[in-house]
């Protein structure tokens, strides 16, 4: 064990190495960046109608650490961060109030978001000097928050990414990079602290039907110094169907309610900045 712990750390110095002033992904990587961008969120009851909406702009950090081998095999883990501020545009829940129930209502919204990706892929033009294209795949799990709003609620969705990522090299010092894929949903999980609003009890369930998009398309280039900075535009969607119904009882009357997680969808339009060591 200790021979093929030895061989491993060898082999990633040297990929290091040979990586060193590459305006593409080789050998061993990292980088820390930051994003900016649009984040939408709306969900549509059973008739087609809409139930609300969020509008937000957002902001937040990424990181990525991987290593490429010489043979096309590469594990990378990425880790992005941001919240987003907006809008709320949607109706109040009370079906106590038949008055109140349903109301149109516009408010200041927060979100907290987060993805942890971790994948393994293979460079099915390794042996081009100046292209790549990877296969790859692994496993991920996205989370966000919603905060401001009476009602705390949190959704995740842990999912199987499916995707292509890859380069051309234009220059000595610039590569044209692009990657896109799909997202096959394993599970979602939705909690919604309905305490909060007027109810006995929480509303959790788990959501099975769904799926995401992700496509992006930008550039490495290489500063004076040797350092490798990228940019990318980036586009990210989710659809999510509705989820079972719970009855949720009211702390006023005692009686049930049915509460239910309507069909949603996500998208996302962000333009990131890393910076490569």
């Amino acid at each position: 064990m200790r021979y093929i712990l030895q061989g491993i750390l060898l082999a990633t110095l040297c990929t290091a190495g040979y990586a060193e002033g590459l305006v593409y992904k080789s050998g061993f990587y990292s980088s820390l960046g930051f994003y900016t961008g649009y984040y939408h969120y709306g969900e549509i009851d059973r008739n087609g109608g809409r139930v609300m909406r969020m509008d937000t702009a957002m902001f937040g950090l990424s990181g990525q650490l991987g290593n490429v081998t010489s043979f096309g095999l590469k594990l990378d883990a990425t880790a992005r961060f941001n919240y987003a501020l907006g809008q709320y545009t949607g109706g109040i829940l009370d079906p106590d109030n038949k008055d109140r129930n349903g109301k149109a209502l516009r408010q200041p919204v927060g979100a907290l978001a987060g993805d942890v990706e971790l994948r393994v892929g293979y460079d099915l033009l390794h042996f081009l000097p100046t292209s790549s294209l990877f296969l790859q795949s692994g496993v991920s799990y996205h989370a966000n928050r919603t905060e401001i709003i009476s009602m705390l609620r949190y959704q995740g969705y842990l999912y199987l990414p499916i995707e292509l990522e890859g380069h051309s090299q234009i220059s000595q010092t610039l590569a044209l990079s692009y990657g896109g894929g799909y997202r096959y949903l394993i599970f979602g999980n939705h909690f919604s602290q309905s305490t909060r609003f007027g109810f006995m009890d929480n509303y959790s369930v788990l959501q099975h039907d769904g799926f995401g998009a992700l496509g992006y398309i930008g550039a490495n280039f290489l500063t004076k110094d040797g350092g490798m900075r990228s940019v990318r535009l980036v586009y990210e969607y989710w659809s999510i169907e509705a989820a079972q119904g719970a009855p949720i009882r009211s702390i006023y009357t005692g009686q049930p309610v049915t509460l239910y997680e309507p069909k949603n969808s996500t998208h996302r339009v962000f333009l990131q900045y890393s910076f490569g060591f």
